[in-house]
């Protein structure tokens, strides 16, 4: 009796690839989507004085402009300006360059018994 395994686990392998493929704005939606939930959560046990509710007023106000320009870099950048104000942090060049860069899979499935390759990029521009 010939096996039928192989088949079956190639086919159910290449199914699950194509559902789950990968999708750079989805991936961009989903990233900005838990950068506003950690924001959020960050604005709401802050204790925040007048000078630093305006500036984070003008900085939420950037990123919605950025995010309805189709600019989703600039909306990250000034996302994560806020995130640094409100952890009492300076937003220096070096910070904004660290948290510009994110690690991304080489693939979507992955063999443990393989290396996984990645790739650094940069979600916006930085001024240095």
């Amino acid at each position: 009796m010939k096996s039928r395994f192989p088949v079956s686990w190639l086919l159910s392998g290449l199914l699950l690839t194509a559902l789950v493929a990968p999708d750079g704005r989805a991936q961009t939606s989903l990233q900005m989507s838990q950068l506003q939930l950690r924001y959020r959560v960050a604005k709401r046990a802050a204790k925040l004085d007048a000078a630093r509710t305006a500036e984070l007023a003008r900085l939420e106000a950037a990123a919605t402009a950025a995010r309805l320009r189709g600019e989703n870099g600039l909306a990250f950048r000034e996302l994560q300006h806020g995130l640094a104000l409100l952890d009492n942090r300076p937003w220096t060049a070096e910070l904004a360059f660290t948290t510009s860069l994110v690690l991304v899979p080489g693939a979507t499935v992955c063999d443990p018994a393989q290396p996984l390759p990645v790739q650094i990029r940069q979600l916006y521009p930085v001024a240095l």
